[in-house]
């Protein structure tokens, strides 16, 4: 069986992890790109994306352990 690796994914405080109406033109869902918020604002994602900035409190403490390695379980 074919296993996927997600490196990032939000799941807000009621459980939600993609807005309502999912479809292919939004994966997400609608308004589901709102659950990254917190990301996007991030000094980690700005240098991401090529842009200077961005918050340094304990949020970019977790978007920074985005790339870092884990082991998810024995297999892996």
């Amino acid at each position: 069986m074919p296993r996927v690796r997600v490196n990032s994914f939000a799941v807000s405080l009621d459980g939600y992890a993609a807005g309502a109406n999912q479809s292919l033109e939004n994966p997400l869902g609608v308004r589901g790109p709102e659950l990254f918020e917190w990301f996007f604002s991030t000094r980690t994602w700005k240098q991401m994306h090529g842009y200077e900035g961005g918050s340094t409190g304990v949020d970019n403490e977790w978007a920074a352990r985005h790339g870092e390695p884990r082991r998810l379980d024995s297999r892996t």
